[in-house]
């Protein structure tokens, strides 16, 4: 085989793993570290959104977290939201009741192993704090 065949099969192989991924109306998840790798401990970044909000105005914005927040998500750059699990959620809801007050969008870093679209938590960094 030469590099024009191989190169035209890698096109083909590439172009039906992103049909799939049309077809499944999921996300090709890309993490930080570059490549979506199931049931290995990743880096995700990403803004934390209130995954409780609901209705037609359920954007990044209108879905802030506040104090009141119960359950907490990481929106990644692709628009997926990925839902933390009850240690991730109690982690943020410790950082939002002992530290300083932030307002706007919170940026985060989340270290945690990813199954489907539930984040189950081991560290996260919250540049500057809450």
């Amino acid at each position: 085989m030469n590099v024009f065949e191989k190169l035209a099969l890698a096109c083909i192989l590439v172009a039906g793993m992103n049909s799939a991924v049309a077809q499944s109306g999921k996300s090709a998840l890309v993490p930080a570290t570059g490549v979506h790798q199931p049931d290995q401990v990743q880096t995700f970044s990403g803004t934390l959104v209130d995954t409780d909000c609901k209705g037609a105005a359920a954007t990044a914005l209108a879905c802030e977290i506040s104090a009141t927040t119960r359950i907490f998500g990481l929106q990644v750059p692709d628009g997926m939201v990925l839902k933390l699990d009850d240690k991730g959620n109690a982690n943020v809801r410790a950082a939002l009741q002992n530290g300083p007050r932030q307002t706007g969008p919170v940026r985060a870093t989340v270290r945690g192993t990813l199954a489907d679209e539930l984040l189950a938590v081991e560290s996260i960094e919250i540049p500057g704090g809450l």
